[in-house]
């Protein structure tokens, strides 16, 4: 197993950092804190001819996993982050609709 940081670039809305983590054998690769950007970040993967099989939060924040239901839908991946997130990402609209996120 080789691990290489694939790419890493700021996403909307206040430019999260996201990175791509992958296994240049297997070609599969994690995407950490995928921000509000998911065709950037699916366009990256298919760039790269990468699978996501997970995508990691480092917490909840909606600059960090704005666009992570997507890309859970369109990939397959799993959502990953602490349990002690899980309340806030499950109240996430509510908070988006409390700010000037699109």
């Amino acid at each position: 197993m080789g691990l290489a940081l694939v790419e890493t670039f700021p996403v909307a809305p206040l430019d999260c950092n996201c990175a791509i983590v992958a296994d240049t054998a297997t070609r599969e690769a994690i995407v950490l804190d995928p921000g509000g950007e998911p065709d950037r970040v699916l366009e990256a993967l298919t760039r790269h001819g990468l699978t996501a099989v997970a995508l990691i939060h480092t917490h909840a924040h909606i600059d960090h996993c704005l666009s992570s239901a997507r890309l859970s839908r369109e990939t397959g991946a799993p959502i990953l982050m602490h349990e002690d997130d899980l309340a806030l990402y499950a109240d996430l609209a509510r908070w988006g609709g409390c700010s000037a996120f699109p």
